[in-house]
């Protein structure tokens, strides 16, 4: 039986600069900065599985094909991503099923709840339902930081979609 993730996936968020993976859009930060200790677990366990998670989803990540079992067309593409470094998009490929066998996982928790018409526990659900008052803090947070969206989002997405106004008013 392989262990999972030969290359260790990243330990702290440390590491994972070092290696070029960056949180998605601060939320770890702005978590820990304010407060949201449980949250910001929550949110490091489901985008950075640790050894705890990863042993907990052992049978998903059997299902997964190793980095050496890939073809070379399916290495191309993580090399790529990489600009041609292959330590680097090893350990990004090894990091990215072990977060897929970790969301597998806990897939399966809810599912297996929602089957039996229990309340989820919280490992299982994304963290913005798992803490949604730490979520709505992020959400106020980001919209006073920046109302607008930005222009790349307003003319590649909300123009083709036939909205052409950046500011939205909501009533209440």
């Amino acid at each position: 039986m392989r262990t999972p993730c030969a290359v260790e996936p990243a330990a702290d968020l440390g590491d994972a600069f070092a290696l070029g993976i960056r949180p998605e859009g601060s939320r770890l930060e702005f978590l820990e900065l304010k407060g949201f200790t449980d949250a910001a677990k929550h949110f490091r366990s489901r985008n950075y599985p640790g050894p705890d998670d990863l042993s907990l989803a052992k049978d998903y990540y059997k299902l997964l094909t190793p980095w050496d079992q890939l073809s070379a067309d399916q290495k191309s593409t993580w090399l790529k991503g990489a600009n041609g470094d292959a330590g680097l998009a090893h350990h990004r490929y090894d990091l990215s099923i072990a977060r897929r066998a970790s969301a597998n996982y806990r897939n399966s928790l809810l599912e297996d709840a929602i089957k039996k018409g229990a309340s989820p526990d919280l490992y299982s659900l994304p963290t913005a339902l798992a803490y949604p008052d730490a979520w709505q803090a992020y959400v106020e947070y980001r919209m006073k930081a920046n109302p607008t969206p930005p222009e790349w989002f307003v003319t590649e997405f909300l123009q083709p979609l036939g909205f052409d106004k950046r500011v939205v008013v909501i009533e209440q």
